[in-house]
């Protein structure tokens, strides 16, 4: 462990050819040295004419160059110890493009590890008595903290779930471990088809509220580009449904957006003062979104307005959604067992959601064609698995 700090100049410090250079966006460490000063300070190693070689703590140097700061805090060591070169090992390792998403995950979990246990043994020599948090550990790395702390949760649930290790992907392993916390059997693809089938019909948005109970509906989802004569429905139909804990998320051309914020305003609903968009990546498409309840002007702060997310891959209705979006537009607003309405459902990604993290849903398909071309699809998937 480093036994003295000391303020030494930055030109006098090197940085070897087993540094990162790319250090990513650290707008916020440098805001966040500009309000407290530097919480943690770098590691440096002594060299012969008064130099220095930077062995960690590469994003607090650069922020101070970005600074001007002509001085920073730091480590002295002569050797690292153990820990410290583990320290080192796994931020180098993090480069590499090879790692399996479990792997990095592992590797980030360790550093928070070594780096609280760093810090706190050595608190007493920091600014405002703070020590190292999951944020810290965001900002040493040049990623998010959501991504730390998702991180850090697989890591320690392929410790709890060793059948973790043979899933492929990022979505399935999350998908996996928020299963077995609520204690939910993974359901079989031909069980998953015929929950599809149950929640999917050929319904227009008017037949199916016509239906179903007032003050029912958790969340519901609606694309008015589908409806011509879309204020009545808006108005008389959906919006009768919600209760003041409902929510409501509305796709719609932009030239409709002052309409449907008047329709929303008679109604006694609350909404942000500019419609979000839904930002089709990798073209220049983009569709209003519009959050409305009777409680909240704005969804939870877990949700972005701005959805960045590629449209379908050949899909076979142009308003088809993809599962990522689904996935933000329910997680940021419901609970487990709630109930979704999909009033516009051109594909069954919606149940897909819902299935995944034990929601309850309706799927309405306006289109009669597209509803019979996806319950075929639907059916094959399910009698694929039984062969």
């Amino acid at each position: 462990m480093p036994q003295k700090v000391e303020e030494i100049p930055i030109d006098k410090i090197e940085i070897g050819d087993r540094q990162r250079r790319d250090y990513g966006d650290i707008e916020n460490l440098k805001l966040s040295i500009e309000m407290y000063g530097l919480l943690y300070p770098i590691i440096v190693e002594p060299q012969p004419g008064g130099l220095f070689s930077l062995r960690a703590g590469g994003r607090r140097l650069q922020a101070f160059n970005l600074l001007g700061r002509k001085k920073i805090d730091a480590f002295l060591v002569e050797t690292l110890n153990e820990a410290e070169g583990k320290e080192l090992e796994l931020e180098e390792n993090l480069q590499r493009k090879d790692l399996t998403y479990i792997e990095r995950a592992k590797a980030i979990r360790e550093i928070d590890k070594l780096k609280k246990e760093k810090y706190t043994s050595s608190a007493p020599i920091l600014r405002l008595g703070r020590i190292w948090t999951q944020k810290d550990t965001a900002e040493e790395l040049g990623i998010s903290e959501a991504k730390v702390s998702e991180d850090i949760k697989i890591a320690e649930a392929t410790e709890l779930y060793p059948e973790i290790g043979d899933l492929k992907t990022k979505r399935e392993i999350l998908r996996y471990i928020r299963r077995m916390e609520n204690g939910l059997i993974e359901l079989a693809p031909s069980e998953v088809s015929s929950r599809i089938l149950e929640s999917f019909c050929f319904k227009r948005a008017e037949s199916v509220l016509a239906e179903m109970p007032l003050n029912t509906i958790n969340l519901a989802l609606i694309d008015l580009r589908e409806y011509a004569d879309y204020e009545s429905l808006l108005e008389n139909k959906i919006l009768p449904h919600f209760s003041k804990f409902g929510a409501l998320f509305i796709f719609c051309d932009l030239i409709s957006v002052p309409l449907v914020y008047k329709i929303l305003g008679r109604a006694g609903m609350k909404y942000p003062e500019k419609p979000g968009i839904w930002f089709m990546r990798g073209s220049d498409d983009y569709i209003p979104l519009i959050y409305t309840s009777y409680n909240r002007t704005a969804p939870p702060l877990r949700f972005n307005t701005n959805q960045s997310i590629p449209a379908v891959k050949e899909p076979d209705h142009t308003r088809e959604k993809p599962y990522q979006l689904y996935y933000n537009l329910i997680m940021s607003q419901t609970s487990s067992k709630d109930f979704i309405l999909d009033l516009t459902a051109y594909n069954y990604e919606c149940a897909k959601v819902c299935i995944d993290h034990n929601r309850n849903c309706l799927l309405a398909c306006p289109d009669a064609g597209l509803f019979e071309m996806k319950k075929r699809e639907i059916l094959a998937k399910g009698e694929g698995e039984k062969k």
